[in-house]
């Protein structure tokens, strides 16, 4: 019977020091649609860009959850901008329901800012890594990818050939304003996608190792 008692704890330390997210492959969400052209003169630093994203609409998660990988943007620069070197930090915001859509909310988490240098020009893919500021979250609802650019980053951003309100918003210092309209992004939305990995939360066992054996005796 000792040995069974001590087998049972064991397993549920085993369970307890598992970690608390079990990942599955996911797949990409955002604007998945091809460079249709770019658009000058509204990324400059010191800015942050925000794309609505409906995940559960992209990926299927069996358990309902979903932790984001990286976010990825398409940039265009000219020869008078490079060389360069981004800070660029990625990360998840909540969608805020506004009238018949939503506008990006407070981040539930966003990386810090990693270099990324530029030496060519024309199109480039930027790619931020979210590693372990990630959480798990539900699939089901809505949130923004978001690009934070600390210090200057003069480039040009690429968009697709479909255009649409409420959907690609941008903040240059003053609350996020929506990318959509004649004197900005008219021809299309700017490409932002992220990579996610399907979740499930767990839980945790907050009993120490004492607490553990007590169960047993």
């Amino acid at each position: 019977m000792r040995h069974a008692r001590f087998a049972l704890a064991l397993f549920v330390v085993c369970l307890v020091a598992a970690p608390l997210v079990a990942q599955v492959p996911g797949g990409p969400v955002g604007n998945l649609n091809q460079p249709a052209g770019s658009v000058p003169n509204i990324l400059f630093g010191d800015q942050t860009l925000a794309y609505l994203i409906f995940p559960s609409e992209q990926v299927s998660c069996p358990d309902a959850g979903f932790q984001l990988e990286t976010v990825r943007v398409y940039l265009e620069f000219t020869e008078n901008q490079v060389p360069v070197t981004l800070n660029v930090g990625g990360g998840l915001l909540r969608a805020v329901p506004e009238g018949d859509g939503y506008v990006p909310g407070d981040a539930i988490y966003f990386t810090e800012s990693r270099p990324i240098v530029i030496n060519e020009p024309g199109l480039q893919l930027i790619e931020v890594p979210v590693g372990d500021a990630a959480t798990c979250e539900a699939i089901a609802e809505p949130y923004f990818l978001g690009l934070r650019f600390d210090g200057p980053a003069e480039a040009n951003l690429v968009i697709d050939d479909q255009p649409a309100p409420g959907i690609e918003f941008i903040d240059s210092g003053n609350g996020f304003v929506d990318l959509n309209g004649f004197d900005k992004t008219s021809g299309g939305k700017v490409i932002i996608w992220g990579d996610i990995v399907c979740c499930i939360i767990t839980g945790t066992e907050s009993s120490s190792w004492h607490g553990i054996k007590q169960m047993f005796r």
